[in-house]
């Protein structure tokens, strides 16, 4: 299985001869960087790295602009393979002379930053949304690719406690792709795993007004700090079933980067009828802008799901997020509900172009 897998992954990382993989990479510890916003010169937004820190580009991309939260922001000229992405701040170890409440200072930075957040005057956030999913039959080799994006204009409503979302949507794409031996177009069995998807809009819920979204139980030794310019706090947890691992950035008593990945143990799966699944992964990725009162400025969710339906071996792997645009304009022209019931509305196409904006 591991072998078929591997083999089907390949396939997808050569959609078309002219696309060529550019691999971002931290100077210092040379590891890939992911979750890199990589843009044309004229600042639109062409895709993202993947988790080893890879983007395909074609042979007209360059020259392109580099965003990533902790690397400096540069512009690249010259055609490359790799690209090294310098970091912003150095951190320095901590001394600690009086033991310190871990628990308790968590949940001081996540008061403080819900109070700033709902102080902030400003309502409007534009930005691309995107979802990238891969459905894959392990036993026969079939597959199906989505890829649905549209720039999104969020309209924030506030009150003392809580932020809520309007969704203005526009210019919104819809693409798809078989692969494999059958080249088979069902999809009954994806439905059966979409409930443990996240959605859009309980991923927003992770602004930081919702305070009891960031509620973490863990004990005083799993948990560590570095302090610097960026200073960072750090659990890492581990349960029957899972390793969760926490990690947060902060600046000022305020969060400006919240991480939180779960690795589950798919030895044991969980059992339903004729039904078996673990969630192999799953990641929370959220970064908050100092400028504008530390509200939600990009936000990525990752699931790996594992299952078999009458023992046929499935996976499924989403990828799907937003990430503000400060080049693009405000929009209020269509209202959605949410973002489902707006690509409902958009036709899939099966033009190959647009499937390179996130590769797994």
């Amino acid at each position: 299985m591991k072998i078929t897998f591997t083999f089907l992954l390949s396939i997808f990382f050569q959609l078309a001869f002219s696309q060529e993989n550019l691999t971002l990479v931290d100077s210092i510890s040379q590891e890939p960087v992911p979750n890199v916003y990589v843009y044309s010169i004229n600042k639109e937004l062409i895709g993202l790295t993947n988790k080893n820190g890879v983007i395909q580009l074609n042979g007209n991309s360059f020259p392109i602009l580099i965003k990533s939260w902790g690397h400096q922001n540069k512009q690249y000229s010259q055609k490359n393979d790799t690209l090294l992405l310098s970091p912003k701040y150095q951190q320095i170890e901590e001394v600690t002379i009086m033991p310190i409440d871990y628990n308790k200072f968590y949940l001081e930075l996540v008061k403080s930053s819900s109070k700033d957040i709902l102080a902030d005057t400003n309502t409007v956030i534009n930005g691309t949304y995107f979802y990238s999913m891969i459905f894959i039959d392990l036993k026969k080799l079939d597959s199906i690719y989505i890829l649905k994006k549209c720039d999104l204009t969020l309209v924030q409503n506030k009150n003392t406690k809580k932020i809520a979302y309007n969704y203005f949507p526009r210019n919104g794409e819809k693409y798809i792709r078989y692969q494999g031996a059958k080249k088979t177009k069902d999809t009954s069995k994806l439905s059966s795993m979409n409930g443990f998807i996240p959605k859009f809009s309980k991923m927003l819920q992770y602004d930081l007004s919702k305070a009891k979204k960031y509620k973490q139980e863990f004990e005083n030794k799993q948990a560590s700090r570095d302090l610097g310019e960026i200073s960072s706090f750090r659990v890492k947890k581990r349960t029957k079933k899972y390793i969760d691992k926490l990690l947060v950035n902060y600046i000022d008593d305020n969060i400006i980067l919240f991480k939180n990945i779960s690795d589950g143990d798919c030895e044991r799966p969980t059992k339903f009828l004729n039904i078996s699944f673990c969630i192999k992964n799953s990641s929370k990725i959220i970064e908050f802008s100092r400028e504008n009162k530390y509200q939600i400025q990009n936000l990525i969710s990752h699931i790996i799901i594992e299952f078999t339906i009458d023992d046929e071996p499935y996976e499924i792997r989403v990828a799907q997020g937003f990430i503000e645009n400060e080049f693009l304009s405000k929009n209020e022209s269509l209202e959605v509900k949410n973002i489902d019931e707006y690509f409902k509305t958009i036709d899939f196409s099966e033009d190959q172009i647009g499937l390179d904006f996130y590769k797994f």
